[in-house]
C-alpha cells in the first residue's frame, strides 16, 4: 500500500492542508508545535479508524470548528487507486465514505492501509500494564484478521451488556438470571475464539521478536516473552479451542457469585496477561532504559514482518519523533532495516540533518511544516 496524498481540515492546528507524498521516505521536519505529529495521526485515523495517541475525536477538532475531515488517496498492491473520506463532527459519529460513495463503520477501515506507528508514547508496551500490551498484539490481530476483529467486537459488546445485567443487580436489587446466562454463553463463545486465536498468533509472532531483537541490540540478552489467558493454569498445554470452552465454562461457573457481589465481569480476554521478559526477569521491572528502546524497536518491527507475510498489501510506517530518543547506532538500524524492504516511511522530526550520515538506497523527501 502506498499513500499518495492526504487533506486535513480543521485538524488540531491545521485548518487546511494539502500533501503529496513518495513512495519511499518521508521526512517531515519543523520546530516544535507547527503540527508534525498531526499529519501521522491524519494517515492513523484513515489506517486504523482513530489517532494513534489516547485522545479522543473531540479534542482532535481544531479549536472554534465543529468538525474535521480528512481525505487520503492510496495505491494498492494492484496498482489500483482508491480513496476514502473520513469526517467527524462534535457530538456525532465518524462519516467514512469510500470512492464509491459507500457509506463505512470505523472497523470496515481498519487493516485496509496496514499501518506500523512507533512513538515515544508507545513505550508503556514493554513498561506498563498488560493491558498496552493487549492492545498492542490486537491491533496487529485487528489488521491482519477481519475475523478476529468482529470477534474482538462482539466479544466487546456482550461484556458491556453483561456488565450492564450486573450494575442493574447493585442499582435495583434486580437481576434477570436467564438473560445473564444467555449474555454468559455468548461471552464464553467469543472468548474461546479470541484466546484460540491469541495462542496460534503469539507462537507466529514469537520468531519474528526473537530475530529482530538479535538483530538491533549488541547484548547478549536472553528475551522470553508468555501469553496467558486469565485463569489459565497451564497455558501451553492448551491444544484445541474445545478445551479452551471447556475451561471457560469452570471459570465461569467459579466467579458467577463474585460477580454478582461486586457487580462486574471477573473473567475473559480483557484480562489476560502477555509478559516480556528479559535475562529471567520481566521487563517492565528489569529492563534499562536501553533495553526497553530495543524490546519496543524489535517488537515493531516484528509487528511489520508478521504483517508484511500475513496481508495482501505491504504496511506503512510512522515514525513519530523517535530519533529524539534513540542513541545513532539503534537509529542507523532501524533506518537501514526500513530502507532495505523498500518500504513508505513516515518520520517527523525537528531537524533533518540527522539524516546526512545516513547513506539510504531510496530518495528522501523531505516535507517542511512552518
Amino acid at each position: 500500500m502506498i499513500i499518495e496524498n492526504i487533506s486535513i481540515y480543521n485538524l488540531r492546528c491545521h485548518r487546511q492542508r494539502f500533501f503529496e507524498f513518495s513512495d519511499s521516505i518521508n521526512v517531515i521536519y519543523g520546530n516544535n508545535g507547527v503540527g508534525k505529529t498531526t499529519i501521522l495521526e491524519a494517515i492513523s485515523i484513515a489506517s486504523i479508524s482513530k489517532s494513534f495517541l489516547p485522545i479522543s475525536d473531540s479534542l482532535l477538532v481544531r479549536y472554534g470548528e465543529n468538525n474535521y475531515k480528512i481525505d487520503i488517496s492510496t495505491i494498492n498492491h494492484l496498482n489500483l487507486k482508491e480513496t476514502l473520506s473520513i469526517e467527524y463532527s462534535l457530538g456525532g459519529r465518524k462519516n467514512i465514505t469510500n470512492g464509491y460513495g459507500e457509506k463505512l463503520q470505523p472497523k470496515d477501515i481498519i487493516g485496509a492501509i496496514p499501518t506500523i506507528i512507533l512513538s515515544p508514547d508507545l513505550k508503556s508496551i514493554t513498561s506498563g500494564a498488560p493491558s498496552a500490551r493487549r492492545s498492542f498484539f490486537d491491533g496487529i490481530l485487528c489488521q491482519t484478521s477481519k475475523v478476529y476483529l468482529d470477534n474482538l467486537v462482539q466479544y466487546k459488546k456482550c461484556l458491556k451488556n453483561r456488565n450492564n445485567l450486573l450494575l442493574a443487580l447493585k442499582k435495583n436489587s434486580y437481576f434477570d438470571e436467564s438473560e445473564f446466562v444467555e449474555w454468559t454463553k455468548l461471552l464464553i463463545h467469543y472468548s474461546a475464539e479470541i484466546i484460540w486465536k491469541r495462542i496460534c498468533f503469539f507462537n507466529d509472532f514469537l520468531p519474528y521478536f526473537f530475530d529482530e531483537y538479535r538483530k538491533i541490540s549488541n547484548e547478549n540478552d536472553e528475551i522470553m516473552a508468555m501469553y496467558k489467558p486469565f485463569a489459565f493454569e497451564e497455558p501451553n498445554n492448551i491444544h484445541s479451542k474445545e478445551e479452551i470452552l471447556s475451561k471457560l465454562s469452570e471459570i465461569a461457573d467459579k466467579y458467577k457469585n463474585i460477580e454478582k457481589f461486586r457487580f462486574q465481569t471477573l473473567f475473559g480476554p480483557h484480562k489476560d496477561e502477555l509478559s516480556i521478559y528479559i535475562n529471567g526477569g520481566l521487563a517492565k521491572d528489569f529492563a534499562s532504559q536501553g533495553q526497553h528502546k530495543s524490546l519496543l524497536i524489535a517488537l515493531k518491527l516484528a509487528e511489520y514482518y508478521y504483517i508484511l507475510n500475513n496481508h495482501t498489501e505491504k504496511p506503512i510506517i510512522l515514525l513519530d519523533d523517535i530519533f529524539s530518543e534513540l542513541d545513532q547506532e539503534r537509529s542507523s538500524k532501524v533506518l537501514h532495516l526500513m530502507d532495505f524492504n523498500r518500504t513508505q516511511v513516515f518520520i517527523t522530526m525537528t531537524n533533518p540533518q540527522f539524516l546526512n550520515s545516513y547513506k539510504p538506497v531510496q530518495d528522501i523527501n523531505l516535507i517542511n511544516i512552518t
